[in-house]
């Protein structure tokens, strides 16, 4: 009887290595030497087979055995580069020129790095300062203290530089402040739709300092006025959901206008809080649909951030309050989230490695009641922090250039997998996803984690539509190509991810809680569309059907209010699902011709569905709930350095289906 997912167990066994002219032109090859098409095609003489390395199975205990012998093997060679190294220096002890009698010391250390941290001046009760290790200061500075022990090199004087007022932006005109309550209800708006999410301000402090200043009690200082405009911006923001205003405002344009019209620039003298105003001008930057702007608002603060060392821990003898210490911590891990965020949406290389990072993630221990004040749970933020390290991952080892690593697509494809699946079983309880009830914190958390397993499984999709709807006549002609069911299957959890997406997005528009006029969403909702419309042409079904348009009418209506991503997103969107429903029908075309020339049917290839359109085991809204996905996840061969082929039958066609020629090779 023929499996659920395959064809007849009893078929022939699967050649896995095609001649070059089949492979190119992607029809099936007998494996045999001329092979039958080449034969057939009167091409004997281009039919050569490419020379590959065999991969076998071998027990345990024999790969125990050899890793033994290459211990002792470079054990015997360690003792012979010793003995050697020996009889050298009783060599040169006979000559008068060189009177050592000492080895070659292997026990050098860097001296520029015996102190935990570059932080130089972290004894001074002024901010810390942070000097790279790999600087000529630093070496001069090691050096000073190596012939004299009493230096303070807290006593230096800030470094000279060319100072203006038009430089620094100093001549300002004059700031009307808003009514004190109306401007405290859009900062709480902000910190409710994005406060949680990341760490904007210090809630307390920013709050009494609103009051002081707006009753005119303390003079208002540029960096902090420039934080409170942008905070109001983004109040206003994400507090309405009116259509477009006769000027094409995006609500808060004017707060943010002031704000730019206050940002300073004192990049050689950094703080915290300016690091803080350019995250802010990030968010709204997005919202504007200046995305690469945003993006070099989030690259400058980066800049900053390291010339203060936020990505370093600092030493325990730093003369900053429990608050402080805190406060630098989150503000580095909430600009590490949007760096990897705007990196990832624009398809960009990280800006900074996790190997130079050791700061310590956002905790509430140490602070008493009267500090806790000042922040949100740290649960949430950790784990973003967390689902942003995976996003850093995603485009080093899924988008990265394939001559840059020795791994198979389908081994990062596993580990990537393996990593979601952790974050997702020890997400703590109150961050779980409930349907009956979307907080907007804990929605964008889980758009987020769908993106993440969007982005590493849609080529696998792309992969398998490419094959499907080939443009090429050749392919079209050539018999149905027959996947394993865990391609299909990694192919669907693509598809339920973007479900789940567009679920919860449905549900968020409902509930009024959607950012008409956000980045984000709309951001997520194309992304999650996509997949649905390249979902919908493969397999087409009345709840596929039903998911494009619940999803085409939020986005339009987004775009109707003004959300201006929106309208970028919304155009290609339509361009995309008209030209895939054409190339469809033409498809269709040629299967039917080609079903009547041969007085047969031809089989479709489709993804893991019930006839209802339903995915086969997969539970809703959780992508990776599947046993063939359970399956390829504890399968501990695609860990193995040498990418050993694991026994299961299934297991090896994935190998061999998904090379890391389909992603970056010809077409």
């Amino acid at each position: 009887m023929a499996s659920r997912h395959g064809p007849s167990a009893k078929r022939q066994r699967r050649i896995y290595v095609a001649c070059r002219r089949c492979h190119s032109q992607k029809i099936k090859c007998s494996g045999t030497q001329p092979c039958e098409s080449c034969c057939m095609s009167h091409n004997r003489d281009q039919c050569e087979f490419p020379t590959r390395d065999r991969k076998i199975s071998v027990s345990e205990t024999y790969i125990k055995k050899l890793e033994g012998e290459v211990k002792a093997l470079r054990a015997q060679k360690q003792r012979s580069r010793a003995s050697s190294e020996l009889h050298e220096t009783s060599c040169l002890t006979q000559n008068p020129v060189q009177p050592s009698t000492q080895s070659p010391d292997i026990d050098v250390s860097n001296p520029l790095l015996e102190s935990p941290t570059g932080f130089v001046a972290a004894r001074s009760s002024s901010q810390p300062i942070f000097i790279g290790e790999a600087s000529c200061v630093a070496f001069g500075e090691t050096l000073l203290q190596c012939v004299d022990k009493d230096a303070d090199l807290s006593s230096w004087a800030s470094p000279t530089y060319f100072q203006h007022d038009i430089i620094h932006r100093l001549m300002r005109p004059e700031v009307v402040l808003p009514d004190r309550i109306q401007a405290r209800l859009l900062v709480e708006v902000a910190i409710r739709f994005i406060g949680t999410d990341y760490h904007l301000v210090l809630k307390k402090t920013f709050f009494d300092r609103l009051d002081r200043t707006c009753a005119g009690e303390i003079p208002m200082n540029p960096a902090w006025m420039c934080k409170f405009f942008v905070l109001l911006a983004l109040g206003e923001m994400y507090s309405n959901r009116k259509r477009r205003m006769a000027d094409q405002h995006v609500p808060g344009t004017d707060y943010f206008l002031r704000a730019v019209g206050l940002l300073q620039d004192l990049y050689e003298t950094p703080s915290v809080e300016q690091v803080e105003v350019m995250v802010l001008f990030c968010f709204y930057s997005n919202a504007l649909g200046r995305v690469k702007t945003a993006y070099t608002y989030s690259d400058i603060a980066l800049r900053m951030a390291l010339g203060l060392g936020l990505h370093r821990s600092l030493p325990t003898d730093t003369k900053l309050c429990p608050v402080d210490r805190e406060h630098r911590k989150r503000v580095w891990w909430t600009l590490y989230t949007l760096d990897r965020l705007c990196s990832s949406n624009l398809g960009y290389p990280l800006l900074i490695s996790d190997a130079v990072i050791d700061v310590e993630l956002p905790t509430n221990e140490g602070l008493i009641p009267a500090e806790l004040e000042e922040f949100t749970d740290p649960s949430h933020l950790v784990a973003n922090v967390k689902l942003a390290r995976i996003t850093g991952q995603i485009l080093n080892d899924i988008y990265c250039l394939p001559q840059r690593t020795t791994e198979t697509f389908v081994q990062r494809v596993h580990r990537i997998l393996l990593s979601l699946r952790k974050w997702n079983d020890e997400l703590p309880s109150m961050l779980q996803l409930r349907q009956e009830h979307l907080p907007r914190h804990i929605s964008s958390l889980h758009l987020h984690y769908n993106q993440c397993v969007i982005s590493t499984t849609r080529p696998i999709l792309l992969y398998l539509f490419k094959n499907r709807f080939s443009l090429s006549a050749t392919a079209a002609e050539g018999p149905p190509r027959v996947f394993s069911p865990i391609t299909l299957a990694l192919a669907e959890s693509c598809v339920q991810a973007a479900r789940a997406s567009n679920s919860i997005l449905s549900k968020l528009f409902v509930d009024g809680s959607l950012a008409s006029f956000g980045y984000f969403d709309a951001h997520y909702l194309f992304s999650s569309t996509l997949i649905l419309v390249m979902s919908a042409v493969m397999d087409p079904n009345v709840g596929m059907s039903d998911a494009v348009s619940y999803a085409f009418t939020i986005l339009r209506a987004m775009k109707e209010d003004g959300n201006l991503p929106s309208f970028d997103y919304y155009e290609r969107l339509q361009r995309t699902r008209v030209s895939v429903g054409k190339m469809r029908e033409a498809n269709e075309a040629r299967c039917r011709v080609s079903a009547t020339c041969n007085g047969s049917t031809t089989p479709q290839e489709q993804l893991v569905h019930d006839a209802d359109g339903s995915a086969l085991g997969f539970v809703d809204g959780v992508p990776l709930d599947h046993p063939l996905i359970d399956s390829f996840l504890a399968d501990k061969a695609f860990v193995w350095p040498e990418g050993m082929i694991p026994e299961d039958e299934s297991l090896r066609d994935l190998m061999c289906e998904l090379g890391d020629e389909f992603l970056f090779g010809p077409v």
